[in-house]
């Protein structure tokens, strides 16, 4: 992996960015909030993770950056 892609975390350590500027999160949530996600994404013809980042933007007053609409198979809405 070369340099430019690795970037540091909020505690001082290494972490891997995505060429269009994506990091990895991890999220644990309820039984009944995956299979209401997993319905939610089946239902729509969505993925998951389209799913989250949409929520996450609700909540942060965020709007869809370039770099996200640049992440392949990711359908702007």
């Amino acid at each position: 992996m070369d340099e430019e892609s690795r970037a540091v975390g909020p505690r001082g350590g290494r972490t891997t960015r995505t060429p269009s500027g994506m990091v990895k999160k991890n999220l644990w949530v309820s039984e009944a909030m995956a299979e209401a996600l997993r319905e939610k994404a089946f239902y729509e013809r969505r993925t998951e993770a389209e799913i989250l980042r949409e929520g996450l933007r609700a909540v942060l007053g965020m709007e869809e950056d370039e770099a996200e609409a640049a992440v392949p198979g990711h359908a702007a809405r």
